[in-house]
């Protein structure tokens, strides 16, 4: 009991003796620090204590870190030693001298303060060469065509909006990047009315960046901001030229201190007010290079590809299904692609294809695979080909177009069960003749041509001439007709321009269906394609070259009026709005007769 008496007033002494001797402490781990450059700031205490008081530090630094806190307790050689430390990391936002006030803690009940720390900041002589050229970069970047300031009211060097481009010099098809990012270094407390950019002239594919925004950091002229990707799209141009991207504008709810402090018993403090600062990012311009001179093939895909066809049976009865599968997989604009039929005999049914589309968006540009599935039925025994075309793609990594072989399938057709089916929508069903009424023949009052028995054959030589000559003649026709359909196979331009009406047609029907879904922005993509696709083939223009201007150009030179000219021109301009505004266009429906009006006009005008 004596010991244990004894134990217990040695303890109470050395904590008797160690409160006399706390120690409160600021230290930091440089006195002299560059922009751009963090250094911790440490409060020490031997001691225990509580209701730690840190300074201001957030007028002349940006607090990365803190306050961490740590605390230990030992006992050595029967006296007991402890400590409390609070530490920050800081990065220094402006050159100067600086002081930073002393902290203040509770020990047994009793306030002490610390020491005073004095930083001295100065600009880092790297990064200050860089400066006027970053900031000539900023300015350009915030400036458009015409040099008018891009900087919306509420931007400062602490908060701000930038558009940046992957690539701004890209081909007519050819994919970029554009990503609005959001620069800060203050208290945000959300973002409202955003107005969305528009993108005319490009065709888009929208980033999923998730629910954090893409968050970094990021050091710009010395200043460590956090940064935020608000928006990003992988664009597509669809005409070569100068193209501007508009500016991206949002409001941000700024958390900012009062001007008037509060006075308080720890001394001034500020409160903290809420206020909406309308930002606006900066335009910016793409050079859209036009694509070289491309091979009647070439159908406007742009990207890297690989083209497969398939056929699954080349040996099959009469009647019976024959698939054709044609895929296009590989980067780039995927979703536009489209495909000149291949080329089937007369004898053939075949079905409108079934197509599938399978795309993701990588962040940086398309990826995935397209197919067209084709449903043909030969109706006659025999020896026959299905010719596939050549398929065509500029590549922007190598600036070359590549193009695949032509490939054809030879079909052989057995006879089918029961023999082969009619070919046409006007054949009849054979059926055995019936007479009907035989008890009663209707007696002849008219003049007949009646010969004797041995005059026939001589009567009819002629008759007996015409069967020896029908094979020669049907032989005749039959060459004719092979001739022909060889020389409607070299002609590509041609040939595009008899599909034109019947792919368009194809597209409406399409569209009309993506109604009854009440699926508008597939309709309105469906319908731009049905035109943009119809314009192309009847015209001869590739698709990456097709502009308003030269398609009134190539009309007017075929001398088609005025009339159909300009109806053409505003359901092209709807079409192209309701792309990417659809809630400001017309009725889709009203807009689908549009379409398909002109397209019939322009059917009946176009040679």
């Amino acid at each position: 009991m004596r010991k244990l008496l004894l134990h217990i007033i040695l303890l109470l002494s050395s904590f008797a003796a160690f409160a006399q001797d706390a120690k409160f402490e600021a230290k930091a781990s440089k006195h002299e620090v560059k922009i751009g450059e963090s250094f911790q700031l440490s409060y020490i205490l031997n001691s225990s204590g509580n209701n730690f008081r840190a300074p201001t530090l957030t007028d002349n630094f940006k607090v990365y870190s803190g306050p961490n806190q740590k605390s230990s307790m030992s006992f050595v050689n029967g006296k007991m030693s402890a400590s409390l430390s609070f530490s920050y990391i800081l990065f220094p936002i402006k050159t100067g001298e600086f002081i930073i006030e002393p902290a203040r803690i509770e020990v047994d009940g009793e306030k002490i303060s610390s020491n005073a720390i004095k930083i001295k900041v100065v600009e880092d002589k790297t990064t200050s060469k860089q400066k006027s050229s970053t900031q000539q970069k900023k300015n350009n970047s915030s400036r458009d065509n015409n040099g008018q300031s891009q900087q919306s009211q509420g931007s400062s060097d602490q908060l701000f909006l930038r558009l940046e481009l992957s690539d701004n010099n890209v081909y007519n098809g050819e994919s970029l990047v554009a990503s609005y990012k959001l620069y800060n270094q203050v208290s945000i407390g959300g973002i409202t009315g955003q107005k969305l950019p528009d993108f005319t002239g490009f065709y888009t594919d929208e980033v999923d960046i998730g629910q954090n925004f893409n968050a970094s950091r990021q050091i710009i002229d010395g200043k460590v901001f956090e940064v935020y990707t608000l928006k990003k799209y992988v664009l597509f141009p669809q005409r070569s030229g100068k193209l501007t991207l508009k500016p991206f504008e949002i409001e941000a709810k700024v958390r900012t201190r009062s001007d008037k402090p509060v006075q308080t018993f720890f001394g001034p403090r500020y409160k903290m007010v809420e206020k909406n600062v309308p930002l606006k990012s900066n335009s910016a311009t793409v050079n859209v290079k036009p694509l070289p001179s491309p091979p009647p093939s070439f159908n406007g895909a742009v990207g890297d590809f690989t083209f497969t066809p398939k056929l699954d049976n080349n040996i099959v009865n009469a009647n019976e299904a024959i698939n054709l599968t044609l895929e296009v997989s590989g980067t780039g604009n995927v979703n536009l692609i489209e495909l000149v039929d291949p080329e089937f005999p007369a004898d053939f049914e075949v079905y409108d294809p079934k197509i599938n589309l399978s795309s993701t968006n990588t962040g940086t540009n398309l990826r995935g695979n397209k197919t067209w599935e084709y449903l043909i039925i030969p109706r006659h025994e025999g020896e026959f080909e299905i010719t596939v075309p050549p398929f065509t793609f500029f590549n922007p990594r190598t600036g070359k177009y590549e193009s695949t072989e032509e490939k054809v399938y030879q079909i052989k057709v057995n006879r089918g069960v029961g023999g082969d089916a009619q070919v046409g929508q006007s054949a009849t069903t054979k059926r055995n003749v019936e007479q009907l009424a035989k008890d009663i023949r209707y007696i002849k009052t008219s003049n007949t041509d009646l010969r004797t028995k041995e005059n026939m054959l001589g009567l009819n030589v002629g008759f007996i001439l015409g069967l020896f000559a029908l094979p020669v003649i049907l032989s005749a026709i039959i060459i004719a007709l092979f001739r022909r359909q060889e020389n409607l196979k070299k002609d590509v331009v041609g040939y595009k321009k008899r599909k034109a009406s019947r792919m368009a047609q194809r597209h409406l029907k399409r569209a009309t269906q993506l109604i009854s879904e009440n699926d508008k922005n597939a309709f309105y993509e469906e319908l731009y394609r049905a035109l943009h696709d119809y314009l192309s083939n009847k015209l001869n223009i590739a698709t990456s070259e097709l502009t308003f201007e030269r398609i009134d150009k190539s009309l007017g030179d075929q001398d088609i009026e005025e009339s159909s000219r300009a109806k053409l021109k505003a359901v092209l301009e709807s079409c192209q709005m309701a792309r990417f505004a659809p809630s400001q266009t017309e009725e889709p429906q009203k807009l689908l007769s549009d379409a398909s009006d002109v397209i019939e006009e322009l059917e009946k005008e176009l040679k």
